[in-house]
């Protein structure tokens, strides 16, 4: 086999292993479909209605942990794609190399996305804190 689609076959397998890997990171029994944590009872299923009956501290505490678990796993998302732009670089040389600069540049945006992500997940987590520091018992009219 020659050089050049051994090195094709290694590629391909590798990126089959790492998205395997990563779509199966955040799986197990207590989160999997769901986005969140099953003891504060808030998943990405029912995110928007627990928004909207949130009265009570333990409420706002519970819409928090959940956002602190999302911004976890933006960052951990975050730190696998740092590793895949380093692979990449070493691969091949982003400047000599259109797959390392195209590489470069997709992984450049999908750090910052995903940091930006983390970011604000983390201020809503912190403002639900808030929130359960002072609660209010009614959400203002919408009109």
């Amino acid at each position: 086999m020659n050089t050049f689609r051994y090195a094709r076959m290694r590629l391909f397998t590798t990126l089959v292993i790492v998205l395997g890997a990563t779509a199966l990171a955040g799986c197990d029994r207590r989160t999997s479909g769901n986005e969140g944590t099953a003891s504060t009872g808030v998943t990405s299923v029912n995110l928007a209605d627990k928004v909207e009956q949130a009265r009570t501290p333990a409420d706002h505490e519970a819409l928090a942990k959940y956002y602190e678990e999302r911004a976890r796993v933006a960052q951990s998302e975050t730190a696998q794609e740092q590793e895949a732009r380093t692979r990449y670089e070493r691969r091949w040389n982003p400047d000599d190399h259109p797959m390392g600069r195209g590489a470069r540049e997709h992984y450049n945006h999908m750090i910052e996305n995903r940091e930006g992500e983390t970011r604000g997940y983390r201020d809503m987590a912190e403002w639900h804190r808030q929130m359960a520091e002072h609660p209010q018992s009614e959400p203002p009219a919408n009109e």
